[in-house]
C-alpha cells in the first residue's frame, strides 16, 4: 500500500457479496409481458430504479412501478425473489480478510442499494458468517437509499470523506464499475477497479497499490 493510503473504502456488490445483474432481470422477464432487457434501457424505467436507490420511494411504490413498466401480475414474494435473484453468496474469507486490513486501516462500506436488497442481504450475511450487520465489520456503512445520495454523483463520496474527516488524497474507493470509480477519482479518491475480490485483496496485502 502507498505510505500516504491511510483509509479504505470498499463498494458492496462485486467486491463482498457476488453479484449478477442478468439473473434478476431473466427472473422478472419470465414474470413479465414485455421484453425486460428491451424496457430496462428506458429512461423512465432507469430513473425509477435510481429513486429507489436514493431512498425516494417505498418499496410498495417501487413494485408498483416496476409491475406497470413490465407489465408484471405477481404477489410481493414474487416479485422480491426475482429482484434478489441478482445477489449472490458472500465468501467467508473476504471478512476474513478485511477484519485483518482493519487492524491497520480505517475502512467504510458505500453501497448503492435499497430496502430490498439490503434486508436479504443481511441474511446471506448472517448466513455465511458470525455477523449479522455489516455495521460490525466496518469503521461506518454507507448505504444510498439510507443517505438519499447514489454513485457516480460526487455527492455521497465528498459526504463520506468529510463525515469522517477524511483526505481524499489519503483514501482508496474499491468498485467493480469504473463509472462509480470516476466519480469518486473526481473528488480526489484514489481508485482501484475491482475484477476480483481474491486479487482485489492480493494486491492490498501485497504492497501494489
Amino acid at each position: 500500500m502507498k505510505k500516504n493510503i491511510k483509509n479504505l473504502i470498499f463498494d458492496l456488490g462485486g467486491v463482498f457479496i457476488d453479484i449478477d445483474y442478468a439473473r434478476s432481470f431473466e427472473a422478472m422477464n419470465q414474470l413479465s409481458g414485455v421484453d425486460v432487457h428491451q424496457k430496462i434501457k428506458e429512461e423512465a424505467v432507469q430513473n425509477h430504479f435510481d429513486r429507489y436507490e436514493m431512498g425516494l420511494m417505498s418499496d410498495g411504490d417501487f413494485r408498483a412501478g416496476v409491475r406497470e413498466f413490465f407489465r408484471m401480475e405477481v404477489g410481493d414474494v414474487a416479485f422480491d425473489q426475482a429482484w434478489n435473484a441478482m445477489l449472490g453468496g458472500i465468501p467467508e474469507s473476504r471478512v476474513d480478510h478485511l477484519l485483518a486490513l482493519r487492524k491497520n486501516y480505517p475502512s467504510y462500506l458505500l453501497s448503492n442499494t435499497n430496502n430490498i436488497h439490503i434486508k436479504y442481504v443481511l441474511k446471506v450475511l448472517q448466513d455465511s458468517t458470525n455477523y449479522s450487520n455489516f455495521d460490525q465489520l466496518f469503521d461506518k456503512v454507507y448505504y444510498s437509499h439510507q443517505v438519499n445520495m447514489r454513485k457516480p454523483n460526487q455527492d455521497i463520496y465528498q459526504f463520506v470523506l468529510e463525515e469522517n474527516n477524511l483526505e481524499g488524497s489519503e483514501s482508496i474507493f474499491f468498485d467493480d464499475t469504473q463509472l462509480n470509480l470516476t466519480g469518486a477519482a473526481a473528488t480526489g479518491l484514489h481508485t482501484y477497479h475491482v475484477l476480483s475480490p481474491e486479487q482485489m485483496f492480493k494486491d492490498i496485502t501485497s504492497g501494489r497499490l
